[in-house]
C-alpha cells in the first residue's frame, strides 16, 4: 500500500522530503500471523527516467494543459527504506510480520525519500511533476 498524495514546492528543496509511507500488509493462508518470515519483491519506477540512467529520476516540465516538455527537468534521488533505488530494479523485501495488527510497524513499512534535487535543466518557472510507481508481487 502507498499513501497516494501529491507534494508541492514553491521552490526547489534542499533538504530530503518524504513523499509518502509504503506498507506491506500480508495475510492470507500461507501467512502465519506474528511470524517475521515473511518477504515481497517491489519494483519502484519513475515515469521519466531515463534509461541510460535508471537511478536518477526526473521531474519534468508540465503545461498546463497537461503536456511534458521532457527537454526542461528537475533531476532527484529516490531512496526508500534508506536504501538508493534504481528505477525498474526488483528487490526482495524481507523480515515482513504477517497479520493486519503488524502492517504500521517497522519492518512492514518505510519512507519513500527525494533528494539531491538538480535544477540545471530546469530553471524555468512552471509545474514540473513526476508519478512513482511501487509494484509488489509475491517471492513464491
Amino acid at each position: 500500500m502507498f499513501e497516494e498524495g501529491t507534494t508541492a514546492f514553491s521552490t526547489i528543496p534542499s533538504n530530503p522530503v518524504t513523499l509518502g509511507k509504503v506498507t506491506a500488509l500480508l495475510y492470507g493462508s500461507a501467512i502465519v500471523v506474528g511470524s517475521s518470515n515473511n518477504s515481497i519483491k517491489y519494483t519502484i519506477t519513475g515515469a521519466h527516467n531515463p534509461e541510460s540512467d535508471p537511478t536518477e529520476f526526473r521531474l519534468v516540465k508540465t503545461l498546463s494543459n497537461g503536456i511534458a516538455v521532457t527537454g526542461l527537468y528537475i533531476k532527484y534521488n529516490l531512496s526508500f527504506r534508506g536504501l538508493p533505488v534504481t528505477s525498474g530494479e526488483e528487490v526482495i523485501w524481507s523480515g515482513l510480520y504477517g497479520g493486519a495488527s503488524y502492517s504500521s510497524r517497522t519492518p512492514n513499512s518505510g519512507d519513500l525519500v527525494a533528494s539531491g534535487f538538480d535544477d540545471a535543466k530546469g530553471k524555468a518557472e512552471g509545474t514540473y511533476k513526476d508519478t512513482i510507481t511501487v509494484s509488489v508481487t509475491t517471492v513464491n
